[in-house]
């Protein structure tokens, strides 16, 4: 869980250089309107991300099962076939 609290710190800590940061690159580059737009939307973002890691914060942990390892590697070989049969139909029947 520490790597969890080091990782969200980190990432809004960041956000608010970000939004700085590019909001100066538009309004050098295309004006004052399109500057004011990416701040707004920027801002946004940034309280849209806080009360959603606010919200994750509140989730109850649970454990996971052990034998999910499995069913990932089957679905993962399925996946895999699916794409290769895909791009043999694409080449083979020039679509």
């Amino acid at each position: 869980m520490k790597e969890y609290a080091d990782l969200k710190l980190s990432l809004l800590s960041m956000m608010p250089c970000l939004i700085l940061v590019g909001t100066t690159i538009a309004d050098f580059s295309t004006g004052e309107n399109t500057a004011l737009a990416f701040s707004i939307g920027s801002i946004g973002c940034f309280l849209y991300l806080l009360l959603q890691q606010r919200s994750i914060d509140g989730l109850p942990a649970s454990s996971i099962p052990s034998n999910t390892s499995g069913e990932s590697m089957a679905y993962l070989e399925d996946f895999r076939v699916n794409i290769k049969l895909g791009i043999e139909f694409r080449y083979n029947y020039k679509l």
